[in-house]
């Protein structure tokens, strides 16, 4: 999200995030983000949103929203984080890696199961298949790669996720 807005690229990263056949949680951040959290809530495959409110999180630096999602990770025992491929996302994906100590991998264009990623090299002429053996996967993927979730007919539930020690403390 960027300026009390959702990025248009939410809906193919939940898609892509859906490949682990697994229950996809959303992290919104902001002032306030329950202004996106009801679309958020209704997209196909979505089925918790967690919700970090701190002035500071309305348009974040890297350093800040990493603290949040490692605390988030932690928290909540999750095995993959995913991100779309932008140069923040790249930027706050790293950032991660660093305070959890795992290698990120980028640019992904297909999953292919929990460990096997396909990701482009050589400017694209070739394309790359990544085996991860890390228990935590940070991804980003290349949204354009992955169809947009559809919605859900059903509302997922949310969740307040404190926010107060994760800001600035970097």
């Amino acid at each position: 999200q960027f300026e009390g807005k959702l990025a248009e690229n939410v809906r193919n990263v939940i898609h892509a995030a859906g490949a682990f056949g697994q229950d996809v949680h959303v992290l919104l951040h902001g002032k306030d983000p329950a202004s996106q959290q009801a679309s958020v809530q209704k997209i196909k495959g979505v089925s918790k949103v967690l919700l970090a409110k701190n002035d500071s999180l309305e348009n974040p630096v890297a350093s800040d929203l990493a603290n949040v999602a490692a605390k988030a990770l932690k928290q909540g025992g999750y095995k993959q984080l995913l991100t779309p491929s932008t140069n923040f996302g790249k930027d706050f994906i790293a950032r991660v890696g660093g305070i959890m100590d795992v290698q990120p991998i980028t640019d992904v264009i297909k999953i292919e199961s929990e460990n096997v990623f396909h990701r482009p090299v050589y400017a694209g002429n070739a394309v790359s298949v990544v085996e991860s053996s890390d228990n935590l996967k940070l991804i980003t993927v290349r949204p354009t790669n992955f169809e947009a979730a559809k919605d859900a007919s059903e509302s997922a539930k949310s969740e307040d996720l404190d926010v107060s020690d994760c800001i600035g403390s970097s």
